[in-house]
């Protein structure tokens, strides 16, 4: 909970659309198993990037919360899947 309270109150701080914004709260909310919630911002962070590699990444980590997974350790580009 912690993490989808935090990513909300950066909304503030960030410009509304922000691509990485999105992608932060569709990560917390995957991480909550709110999974439909996090396909929602997933979708908005790859609708608002003009950037090639960021909306490749930004697809597989909508796939994955598709398939109920979630998305960890950003930096070592980790991937889990539950089941």
């Amino acid at each position: 909970m912690l993490a989808v309270s935090l990513a909300k109150k950066a909304r503030f701080l960030r410009p509304a659309g922000t691509p990485a914004l999105y992608d932060i709260l569709a990560a917390a909310y995957a991480s909550q198993g709110r999974h439909n919630q996090a396909v929602k911002y997933q979708e908005l962070a790859i609708e608002s990037t003009s950037e090639q590699e960021q909306r490749r990444h930004f697809k597989q980590r909508l796939d994955l919360y598709k398939k109920g997974g979630i998305y960890e350790d950003a930096d070592q580009n980790r991937f889990l899947v539950n089941g």
